[in-house]
């Protein structure tokens, strides 16, 4: 892992962590994975605690340290702060949120199918390219909370929004190609699958 990478991975844990310290002091708390962002092999988790009764905020973020089986690299730190209105019961049913997103990638050498991400910017190209850089923007969703059980609920949630792109693109050995490419993406910023574990 890059030194980026390193700090990024600490300033991830750290809020989460001191996000759980929060949570449970609150009357009601929530610890979660993305389903979707694990069986893509980015481990991803997330706290959610009260701020009043109708509103949340989730801390959460996803990290994947390591090269694909076929020599590419899917490595990323993702950041995902979001305040959440519950239209019924915290935890339960309907919700909108309002997301912040920052990460860092260094991502290449994958064949994905082809998708237009950004202006100048394919999913396809991914196979032949690397791109190194970082990303911001902010987003809003809808999403809804299936209670399966006392402690256990399942989230879906979709998201559209906007991010900044800044990065470099290389060859598949390193080679910068292009420096400080900026792009602008508009589009889906969340799409998740939660397991969800209530206090």
């Amino acid at each position: 892992m890059t030194r980026l990478g390193r700090i990024a991975f600490i300033v991830v844990a750290s809020i989460l962590l001191s996000g759980w310290t929060d949570a449970l002091s609150q009357n009601r708390s929530a610890l979660k994975t993305n389903i979707i962002d694990d069986a893509t092999l980015s481990p991803s988790l997330g706290v959610e605690f009260t701020l009043s009764p109708k509103w949340t905020l989730e801390l959460g973020g996803s990290l994947s340290a390591w090269d694909t089986w076929g020599g590419g690299s899917l490595r990323h730190a993702i950041l995902q702060p979001e305040v959440r209105y519950w239209v019924c019961d915290r935890f339960s049913r309907h919700f909108f949120a309002l997301h912040a997103i920052g990460g860092i990638c260094d991502v290449g050498g994958v064949n994905f199918p082809s998708v237009n991400l950004t202006d100048g910017m394919n999913s396809s190209s991914m196979k032949d390219y690397r791109y190194k850089g970082w990303a911001a923007g902010a987003g809003l969703g809808w999403g809804y909370d299936f209670v399966l059980g006392t402690h256990w609920n399942l989230e879906t949630e979709i998201a559209i929004g906007y991010a900044f792109l800044n990065y470099d693109r290389r060859t598949l050995d390193g080679d910068v190609l292009e420096k400080e490419v900026k792009r602008h993406y508009v589009g889906p910023t969340k799409i998740a699958l939660n397991l969800v574990y209530v206090f």
